[in-house]
């Protein structure tokens, strides 16, 4: 009798772990950057905190859109991991970090000319 005691204590702490593990994705947070380039400016919008990539990037591209016509979302990131796009004439640039400030200087010193639109993490902005 003690022995499946023990059995089924030690179960029902399996499964209870299992349990709380799977669950763990469904708290992920998404980010997403959305830009419309013009000849001398830029449109952009950004979203944080979504719950899905398609979230984020819907919500990353209406922002932009109340400000351009066409926007395109340009990077997504997930939970603490942190994205910026610089812009140099018609081009963009991307950088990944774990802080919003890194990814940015990550353009910086590879492209020093290039104009910060926005940075943005998956789980704040």
């Amino acid at each position: 009798m003690h022995f499946r005691a023990r059995k089924l204590v030690t179960a029902v702490a399996v499964v209870s772990t299992l349990g709380l593990a799977a669950p763990a994705a469904a708290f992920a947070a998404y980010g997403s950057i959305a830009v419309h380039l013009f000849a001398h400016k830029t449109a952009w919008g950004k979203a944080a905190g979504y719950p899905t990539k398609r979230a984020a990037k819907r919500k990353a591209t209406r922002e932009c859109e109340k400000f351009a016509p066409t926007c395109h979302w340009v990077l997504w990131v997930r939970n603490s991991r942190c994205g910026a796009v610089n812009r140099s004439g018609g081009k963009l640039y991307v950088a990944f970090a774990n802080s919003e400030a890194k990814a940015e200087s990550k353009i910086r010193a590879a492209h020093p000319n290039s104009q910060f639109i926005a940075a943005v993490c998956g789980n704040h902005t």
